[in-house]
């Protein structure tokens, strides 16, 4: 399983979370008159459009991170020929 598969699950869990925290905190506020629907409708916009930079964030993350792992290859020794080096399929053949 690659991170991405980990990673994208996690903020969108945390998106959640919020909105859930968001509505539990908000909704009795609401009730007792110290705040208003519009306030609390605000706060959860907020919360959406700050999920999808972070989501956009975890992803550059990722994608970093991929790139970092191929470049980490392990070199082939020089002294060494490639597994397909065939001397056959590189002579070139004229057309005519």
């Amino acid at each position: 399983m690659g991170e991405w598969a980990k990673v994208m699950p996690t903020t969108s869990l945390l998106i959640t979370l919020g909105t859930i925290l968001i509505l539990m905190v908000g909704g009795p506020l609401v009730l007792q008159g110290k705040m208003t629907v519009g306030e609390l409708v605000a706060f959860n916009a907020y919360l959406v459009m700050l999920s999808g930079p972070v989501q956009q964030l975890a992803w550059l993350v990722n994608a970093v991170g991929e790139i970092g792992g191929r470049s980490a290859a392990p070199a082939r020794d020089p002294g060494t020929r490639p597994r397909n080096s065939n001397p056959r399929l590189w002579q070139f053949r004229s057309a005519a």
